[in-house]
This record gives structure tokens, C-alpha cells and sequence, in this order.
């Protein structure tokens, strides 16, 4: 297995270099898997099932800079402490279906990092944050539009921004929208 670093250019407000380390072509690991267990709720009981979520890839990056957006001012303003600081990346194929499934894959997820102390999981000072990419379809329907939550810092905010998402999507879906779009920036 060979993995090697790239400079990937993009533009970016919270990027002052104007490119990113990534290891985003080479990753240092792909293929791989979590199992884990998660809590299904059925007829007013929860239950334990057990899942398994595939690892696409994992890859070390540079992180970006913190965008602060302050929407009663209307202005939005940069933190750049964190830019620049190696982070490690496990993107995950789409194999979760509620925001429960993907915080109990979050939380064992977790449990390793902590036991081989590659993260303490201080999700509140940044440590561990997860991008949560979402998309409903109908039943043997092709995934619709994916929205992408980004920064969420808690078990807690990953199960509920998921499932408003999901809840949002499913409504536009229900209206007949064949895309989504932001309101306010469209």
C-alpha cells in the first residue's frame, strides 16, 4: 500500500494558503469496516441490532479554518487558529438511515480512537467533528441530492441534524422538488 500527499487548490476563505495537504488520491488506508451496535426502536421498545458501516478511506489533510457566520449582524468572520493542523479523515460509504444509526457508529467509532489514544474525543474543543453527508430517495430509486452538515461537535448534534435533514429532504421530496436548494442563497 502506498500512500502520498497532493496539494489540492481550491479557493476558500478559511484556506489562506489557497491549497490543501491531502492524502485525498493516496489514502493511507481504504476497505475497511466498523461494526457496531445500534438502538432500533419497534412497537414502543428499543432493541439492539447489530450493523456494520464500510470504510471507504481514511487520509491525513491539513484542516481548514473556522468560518463564523453571524446572521442578525450579516457578516461572517474567520478563525484560523486550527488551519494548517493535521487531521485524519474515515469517510464511510452510505449505510446509515437514521441520525441514531450514525451517532452509535460515531460513539464506537470513538471508543477505539480513545483506547489507541489517537483522539482524547473532545468533540466540544474540536477534537473528533463530523461532516455528515445526507440524501433520501424512494425505494429502489437511485440516492437523491445530497446536503452536506458540516462541523457537528456532539453525539447529540449528529443524530439530530441528521434527522431534521432527513425530515426536510423527505418533505421536499413529498412536494414533488427534484432538487433542494438552500433558502436565502438561491
Amino acid at each position: 500500500m502506498v500512500s502520498k500527499f497532493d496539494r489540492k487548490h481550491y479557493f476558500y476563505a478559511d484556506l489562506p494558503a489557497g491549497y490543501q495537504i491531502t492524502q485525498h488520491r493516496q489514502p493511507i488506508a481504504v476497505n475497511g469496516y466498523l461494526k457496531y451496535t445500534s438502538l432500533q426502536s419497534a412497537k414502543g421498545n428499543q432493541r439492539p441490532v447489530k450493523k456494520m458501516a464500510k470504510i471507504l478511506q481514511i487520509q491525513l489533510e491539513q484542516d481548514s479554518g473556522k468560518s463564523l457566520h453571524d446572521d442578525e449582524l450579516r457578516r461572517s468572520l474567520i478563525d484560523l487558529n486550527r488551519a494548517g493542523v493535521g487531521l485524519m479523515e474515515i469517510v464511510t460509504a452510505p449505510d446509515f438511515s437514521t441520525g441514531t444509526e450514525a451517532a452509535a457508529f460515531i460513539k464506537e467509532l470513538l471508543l477505539i480512537l480513545q483506547t489507541i489514544k489517537v483522539c482524547d474525543g473532545k468533540m466540544s474543543e474540536g477534537s473528533l467533528r463530523v461532516d455528515a453527508n445526507v440524501s433520501v430517495h424512494h425505494p429502489g430509486q437511485p440516492l437523491g441530492v445530497r446536503t452536506e452538515v458540516k462541523n457537528l461537535n456532539s453525539i447529540t448534534g449528529v443524530t439530530k441534524a441528521i434527522d431534521f435533514e432527513i425530515k426536510r429532504q423527505i418533505s421536499e421530496l413529498e412536494k414533488g422538488c427534484s432538487s433542494l436548494m438552500w433558502e436565502g442563497l438561491l
